[in-house]
């Protein structure tokens, strides 16, 4: 099995609880997204610190805009095998999306963006 099969079946796997699929273009493009999210939280954990800040900005981009991916993101951060260090980046990039999302949702924004 190579590794493009696994990571698909893995993400199948932690897709499994969501029982409404819409149609299959819809479950592919929802399966990319989730794969962006997993690289992106892997890149977080650079110690280098170069991959780091452009994976945090595309992480608060992608799950600003996407419900499925903010989810799975919350979700993954119960992972024990993320690296503390990215694990630290995810809790607050969370914090910002949902401070976002209530001011928005507050004050009835409609202005397109995301959580900087």
């Amino acid at each position: 099995m190579g590794l493009k099969q696994y990571r698909t079946s893995a993400l199948l796997s932690r897709c499994s609880c969501q029982t409404v699929i819409l149609d299959y273009a819809s479950f592919l493009a929802m399966l990319q997204d989730l794969a962006e999210v997993d690289e992106l939280i892997s890149q977080l954990g650079d110690l280098t610190g170069t991959y780091a800040e452009n994976a945090a900005e595309k992480l608060m981009q992608t799950c600003s805009h996407n419900g499925e991916a903010f989810q799975y993101l919350q979700d993954r951060i119960y992972d024990v095998t993320i690296p503390e260090r990215a694990r630290n980046h995810v809790y607050l990039i969370i914090a910002k999306i949902r401070t976002w999302m209530s001011l928005h949702h507050t004050y009835g924004w409609k202005e397109p963006g995301y959580a900087y």
